[in-house]
């Protein structure tokens, strides 16, 4: 509820990246059934915190592979509407162990390799822009802010060294989109007067 899908479908509709929403919930892939296991689409199943996680990683892996490194290596500009972090933070506030989340982390980081993202965005909000639905629940809405908080609160370990812009979405969409362009201008401004 913090803006991020609508940013990475606007990038990719401004400038010509290609948005994957990670893991992903697209037919034929890891991702959707995992997905479906995670929202108990399937009816039932009761998975534990910690192998859900392990779930959630593999299906990263799958997308990682099968579509992301595809797309780099064809020259296309990708935008992930999630990275790791949410691995980490969901983890974290489902109580899995953080030596174990970390372990995890270092799995899917050796897949990713030498790829690094070149810009890292957390969009913050003081309160979700869809509160209708199962947003209107207190305990949910509680537990929105209390993930807004981790995310916050881990920012330093969660960059890992990469370039990150914290953006505060509480104006339009469009004003919101200025500002992480404006953001990714100056990247590539820094970038250029390197060369």
């Amino acid at each position: 509820g913090c803006g991020k899908t609508t940013m990475a479908r606007k990038l990719e509709d401004n400038l010509g990246a290609i948005y994957f929403a990670f893991p992903g919930a697209h037919p034929g892939t890891l991702g959707k059934h995992v997905y479906e296991l995670h929202h108990g689409l399937f009816g039932g199943v009761s998975i534990p915190q910690i192998s859900l996680q392990m779930l959630h990683v593999a299906a990263h892996i799958d997308a990682i592979e099968n579509q992301i490194k595809p797309a780099l290596q064809s020259g296309k500009t990708v935008a992930l509407d999630r990275y790791y972090w949410s691995t980490y933070i969901y983890g974290l506030h489902n109580g899995v162990n953080e030596k174990f989340l970390l372990n995890l982390i270092a799995l899917e980081q050796s897949v990713w390799g030498d790829i690094k993202p070149e810009m890292l965005f957390l969009l913050l909000r003081s309160e979700p822009i869809r509160p209708e639905g199962k947003l209107d629940d207190p305990m949910v809405y509680e537990r929105w802010g209390q993930l807004r908080d981790l995310y916050l609160n881990s920012l330093s370990y969660l960059t890992n060294g990469c370039t990150k812009r914290i953006i505060v979405n509480h104006g339009s969409v469009d004003e919101t989109f200025g500002d992480v362009i404006y953001h990714i201008m100056g990247r590539v401004r820094q970038t250029e007067s390197r060369s």
